[in-house]
């Protein structure tokens, strides 16, 4: 065999190595992305939370926040007293987090010594800035303001 059919032939091998299936993945096969994604990590950090509507109508709404399963503020409440009350990230104990794919938000009431949920939202983990979420119950009605961004892990 020539020099030209032995190049010839570690071509069609290389080739035949790199050719991808055809075929659409089934739930035996997983398609694999050539390079993996690089590792990230997403970062919440909410900015404010607006009463729109109180759900104990000219009384005060004590609240409180979950970001991922953690609780803000640690102890106690946030009240609130009129609809279009706003309070600052601050009022919470600065909520925020960190996350890989997707975590949760809710908002709640301490309600006659009774939690009551608002509303639970998922975020995923991609950037946003000033991005707003409606947290509602029928009854009581708070807006979120957040930021997201996301970290590579990489070097």
């Amino acid at each position: 065999m020539n020099k030209l059919s032995q190049f010839a032939a570690k071509l069609a091998v290389g080739a035949a190595i790199l050719t991808l299936p055809t075929t659409p993945a089934t739930a035996d096969t997983v398609p694999q992305i050539f390079p993996p994604p690089p590792p990230t990590v997403c970062h919440f950090i909410m900015t404010s939370l607006t009463a729109e509507n109180l759900q104990n109508d000219g009384g005060t709404d004590n609240v409180f926040l979950g970001v991922g399963g953690t609780r803000f503020p640690t102890t106690g409440t946030v009240a609130y007293s009129a609809p279009g009350q706003t309070q600052p990230a601050a009022a919470f104990d600065n909520p925020q987090g960190a996350y890989a794919r997707l975590t949760s938000l809710n908002v709640s009431l301490r309600l006659l010594g009774s939690n009551v949920p608002i509303a639970t939202k998922s975020i995923p983990c991609s950037t946003v800035s000033d991005a707003v979420r409606t947290f509602s119950n029928g009854d009581a009605t708070y807006t979120m303001r957040y930021n997201v961004f996301v970290e590579s892990l990489e070097p």
